[in-house]
């Protein structure tokens, strides 16, 4: 059996309160562009969530293998099976080891420099959002220690040993460099 390339549908679906994102498009524009090129990996999508027009006309039309997926422990079922060398997500999110090469990109770091957005009081629709989200804005103690939190958690478990990392800039490589000190650099490709 020869191995291929399972890419991370998931990160083209959309949510009924959110159907589309900017990530998202990022993901259909690199799924695009690799069926353009003669590649074929096989899709894995969400059977949940809601699917881009775009990614379904790329399934009709370039004939994929899509695999359907209720929770995210059968994706690492999946890549556990040796069926695939290399997983690629545009919108990274498994934090646990598996057993294929681990292609992610990495749109920045925007939780830990900017932690709290000091006017998202302003989008909430509850009195009492409102109210918490002002007085989190109003208290930089609060917002720092929003800021440990998302550093611990946010990115440490992506730079796993068989990870290439992706940078969709020179301030994100910047970032992931004052950061995380600690993670080997070379890894990292800009594009």
């Amino acid at each position: 059996m020869s191995k291929k390339v399972l890419f991370d549908g998931t990160a083209t679906q959309g949510v009924a309160r959110t159907p589309y994102s900017g990530g998202s498009d990022y993901a259909i524009y690199v799924l695009e562009s690799a069926l353009k090129k003669g590649f074929r990996p096989d899709l894995l999508l969400h059977e949940k969530k809601i699917s881009n027009p775009r990614v379904l006309d790329c399934m009709d039309e370039f004939k994929l293998n899509v695999i359907y997926i209720a929770c995210e422990n059968e994706v690492y079922d999946l890549l556990n099976t040796g069926k695939y060398d290399t997983f690629f997500s545009a919108l990274p999110r498994l934090k646990k080891p598996f057993n294929a090469k681990d292609v992610k990109v990495i749109h920045g770091l925007r939780s830990i420099e900017l932690p709290w957005d000091k006017y998202r009081y302003k989008y909430e629709s509850s009195f009492i959002l409102k109210l918490r989200d002002y007085i989190i804005s109003c208290c930089p103690f609060i917002v720092e220690y929003l800021r440990r939190k998302h550093r611990r958690k946010d990115i440490r478990p992506f730079l796993s040993d068989n990870s290439t990392i992706i940078a969709v800039s020179e301030h994100t490589r910047y970032s992931i460099r004052l950061f995380y000190p600690e993670f080997d650099i070379s890894r990292l490709n800009v594009i």
